[in-house]
């Protein structure tokens, strides 16, 4: 079902911020690194892992520390787990 979209409303229950560092074209000195965060979302029925890459992180990683139910858009890119 790879491509299908998804709409979940859920919490976002744990989270791992890390550095990306973009890579630099030949001969150019390093681009600053960029914030993106791993996080991980439950609601009542499922958990579901996400990576909010450094544009999406910049624009909205500040709602990961509300404690209210978040909606996530999300595209399903492929399933993995124990059924």
């Amino acid at each position: 079902m790879a491509g299908r979209h998804i709409k979940v409303f859920a919490w976002a229950i744990t989270r791992k911020q890390v550095e990306a560092q973009p890579k630099a074209p030949p001969g150019q000195a390093a681009p600053p690194s960029e914030s993106m965060s791993f996080v991980t979302l439950e609601d009542e029925t499922v958990l579901v892992e996400t990576v909010l890459f450094p544009r999406v992180y910049r624009a909205c990683g500040y709602l990961l520390e509300r404690t209210l139910p978040l909606r996530f858009f999300l595209e399903r890119l492929r399933r993995s787990g124990v059924r």
